[in-house]
């Protein structure tokens, strides 16, 4: 990678990179839709950095996008521990006709209740970045910016909402 010319800002250097990046993400992800995803991502958070110089802008660029990698990979094994036969919350309500029993459908209807009681029950902090990390798919920097707080606290709140639902449901 080349140092970053003068007024070479660090989207300039994304569009002029892009397929490289893609490339990058691909491999780890072996999934092209996904990297494609995440380069976009990538980008954004490129461009929040606006005009400033950055002395490596290649490599702040594939450390950005490693990291969302890391993000996405433990938001996947997040949602694969927590899945089980019955339909995740986000399909509860969109169940195609005739695909579940009235049973079923109101199990799941009680068991999102039951969620949404045990949310409620949260400090406001805390239900606030179990909403942002895990409905928005925020990163634990972003929500530590937003409610100006650290990142482990970010990390003590969503392990506090996790614990404390998996118990309200358990």
């Amino acid at each position: 990678m080349e140092s970053q010319d003068e007024g070479t800002t660090l989207a300039d250097w994304f569009r002029a990179h892009r397929q490289e990046l893609v490339s990058f993400l691909a491999l780890r992800l072996r999934c092209r839709d996904t990297a494609g995803d995440l380069a976009q991502e990538t980008y954004l958070r490129l461009y929040q950095y606006g005009e400033a110089t950055i002395a490596n802008p290649g490599a702040f660029a594939f450390r950005v996008a490693a990291n969302l990698v890391v993000d996405h990979q433990r938001k996947q094994a997040v949602r694969a521990r927590f899945e089980t036969d019955e339909l995740p919350v986000e399909e509860m309500e969109c169940v195609p006709a005739g695909a579940a029993t009235p049973e079923q459908i109101l199990s799941h209807r009680e068991r999102l209740d039951l969620l949404q009681e045990a949310l409620a029950e949260l400090p406001v902090d805390c239900r606030t970045a179990f909403y942002l990390n895990r409905v928005q798919g925020r990163s634990h920097a972003d929500i530590a910016r937003h409610l100006a707080i650290s990142e482990s606290m970010v990390a003590r709140h969503l392990a506090r909402a996790m614990r404390h639902c998996k118990q309200r449901l358990d």
